[in-house]
């Protein structure tokens, strides 16, 4: 499962989420729709069921909101902002 780094603290603010790397001091801010793909990401494993959900709840095509969430996803783990406890 996906979970924040410890060094990133997570503040939430009008809808959306702000992350704060405190290792190199640099802040994140993510909409309303980042916001639900990093929230989905924590709470579920199953990759495919996220995208179902996220394509119910917002008006995307399903590859443009699997691409973004992959992408999204794919970034925050290079930048060391998540981990995934299961690799």
């Amino acid at each position: 499962m996906i979970r924040l780094n410890k060094s990133v603290l997570r503040s939430d603010v009008d809808g959306e989420i702000m992350l704060l790397d405190r290792s190199s001091g640099v802040y994140y801010g993510f909409n309303e729709v980042g916001r639900r793909m990093l929230e989905l990401a924590m709470g579920m494993d199953d990759q495919e069921m996220i995208i179902a959900t996220l394509t119910g709840e917002f008006d995307e095509r399903e590859e443009i909101i699997r691409r973004d969430f992959c992408t999204l996803i794919a970034t925050l783990l290079s930048k060391g902002l998540i981990v995934n406890d299961e690799q």
